[in-house]
């Protein structure tokens, strides 16, 4: 407990019947200001230094953690602090104020400890939150090395795809889904490690349950919008979601779906290539996100994920994908190597600043197609 009192009037009347049983430590007013480090400390100044004390002094006193005030009734009330715990006078009952000062100081010593434990256990999380995230980086790795590269067993169209992990927080899942003479696409971006598991799980349980149509399209959509809902309710900050659908009907190309944030469809028929939108799963009407087209003979389409998108603003790398796509003598396995060698070739941690997919496909020249 500290004591700013030339006088020692304060020190006199603590010891007045009772001696107080607080370690006392009296200043002038000057040492006051100069000394560092007493914020946490319990102040007891005397009322004759808040009468002609300067700014410099209000501005220190304003930021100790407790203050106490001698003779404060010859104050007005604009020289209480909003620091202010109590004040007393020579009137009053000396053992009953070294009995308050002792508890606002046992008070005090406990929120200091309070604060010690809650920094020591901040550390502690901080290093169980790294470690978590060193193991989902690695998760993001094994998902680089394991994920679908080559679908060899569609009907008169190539599809290849490649992925590259990222540091960001959450990230990106794709998948393709074959049923009968149809093909399901999915693309996701998350800001949550939650939500990507989630939508994980969501399309699992579609894969193993679901026809793949236009209505179970829209349940799925219907369920991961239901599922991140769920997991913004208990956030401060909602996070954000970018999702991607598309049935392709390998009998005549048609390819519709829906599309919810900044993907990319870019076509070796630049007129037919299109970007996405700032729409929004969770607030958005699914018929301002729908799309619809038909894959032409000969063209190749590549399917860029907003993760990609970002990534590539980065790197701006002087050619253009589409000057890859239109040349028909490079392999699309050559292109996606390419593109992804330009994304990977100055990163020094083997992980992107955020995820990056991309799917492409090439429909065949001399197709035969149902009209």
């Amino acid at each position: 407990m500290i004591i700013i009192d030339s006088s020692e009037e304060i020190s006199k009347f603590l010891n007045r019947g009772k001696e107080c049983q607080l370690p006392i430590v009296r200043l002038d007013c000057t040492t006051y200001e100069l000394a560092n480090g007493l914020e946490g400390d319990l102040l007891i100044v005397h009322s004759e230094f808040l009468k002609s004390g300067n700014d410099l002094l209000f501005k220190k006193l304003s930021t100790q953690k407790m203050l106490v005030i001698f003779n404060a009734n010859s104050l007005g009330l604009e020289a209480y602090l909003p620091n202010t715990v109590l004040d007393f006078s020579e009137e009053d009952d000396s053992e009953k104020v070294c009995v308050n000062l002792e508890r606002l100081e046992a008070g005090l010593k406990e929120s200091m400890v309070l604060k010690s434990q809650l920094l020591t256990m901040n550390k502690e999380l901080s290093e169980v939150l790294g470690n978590v995230e060193t193991e989902l980086l690695r998760v993001k790795r094994a998902y680089e090395v394991g994920a679908p590269k080559r679908f060899q067993d569609l009907k008169n169209i190539k599809l290849l795809s490649k992925y590259a992990a990222g540091e960001s927080v959450g990230g990106e899942f794709f998948d393709i889904l074959k049923e009968g003479n149809k093909v399901f696409f999915l693309m996701s971006e998350t800001s949550s490690y939650l939500a990507s598991s989630s939508i994980l799980q969501i399309f699992q349980e579609f894969k193993d349950d679901s026809v793949i149509s236009e209505d179970s399209e829209l349940k799925l959509l219907k369920e991961i919008q239901k599922e991140v809902t769920e997991i913004n309710s208990n956030k401060n900050k909602p996070l954000k979601i970018a999702v991607f659908t598309g049935i392709l009907d390998l009998t005549n190309h048609k390819f519709c779906g829906h599309m919810f944030g900044k993907f990319q469809l870019l076509s070796s028929d630049q007129k037919r290539s299109f970007s996405g939108n700032k729409l929004d799963l969770l607030k958005d009407d699914f018929s301002s996100a729908k799309y619809e087209r038909v894959f032409e003979r000969g063209e190749r389409v590549l399917f860029l994920s907003p993760g990609f998108l970002k990534c590539w603003e980065d790197v701006a790398p002087e050619f253009i994908i589409e000057t890859l796509m239109n040349n028909s003598k490079i392999k699309m396995l050559d292109i996606l190597d390419e593109i992804f060698f330009q994304l990977k070739k100055d990163v020094q941690t083997g992980f992107l600043p955020h995820d990056a997919s991309a799917i492409m496909l090439e429909v065949q020249k001399n197709v035969m197609l149902k009209v």
